[in-house]
């Protein structure tokens, strides 16, 4: 009896440990914030900074997303900003230019330290008194380091 008894604490034990590790295991697994879950919030932040009443918390909401040595990069205007504050300060001199944005992503590629969207990008833009409508397609690589955007490569097509 004694032997049955130890058995059966020992098949409870086993099974309680058994169910902690698994759960730990598919929790574990499956990491909290995806590099596509940072670009689609990336994508969606971005827009709110580019509407017409954009205001400085709509910035600071994006930025939260960058690591503080975040590098902005845009080969075509052969443009690169190094660290948030200089990257705050360029987004920032923009609020209120833009309206109206309409952002899809049209096609993902992620790993775990990367994302690349494709991006059909609609706005207007504010310039000599009047709203020009806007429309571009867009190849934006974002790098990753501890969960936030460590690098943004930015690809405007014609």
């Amino acid at each position: 009896m004694r032997k049955s008894l130890r058995l059966g604490q020992v098949g409870r034990g086993f099974a309680f440990l058994l169910a902690i590790l698994l759960g730990w295991n598919s929790s574990s697994a499956r990491p909290q914030n995806t590099s596509l879950d940072i670009a689609r919030a990336w994508v969606e932040r971005l827009s709110a900074t580019m509407q017409q009443q954009a205001s400085p918390s709509d910035v600071d909401r994006l930025l939260d997303l960058y690591a503080d040595d975040a590098v902005y990069e845009h080969p075509h205007a052969n443009a690169r900003i190094q660290g948030k504050q200089d990257i705050r300060k360029g987004i920032s001199s923009h609020l209120g230019e833009t309206r109206s944005p309409r952002i899809e992503i049209t096609q993902t590629l992620a790993g775990e330290d990367f994302a690349v969207i494709e991006l059909a990008v609609a706005f207007e833009l504010h310039q000599a008194e009047k709203w020009l409508p806007l429309q571009r397609r867009q190849v934006v690589v974002l790098e990753f380091k501890h969960s936030r955007i460590q690098r943004i490569i930015d690809h405007w097509g014609r």
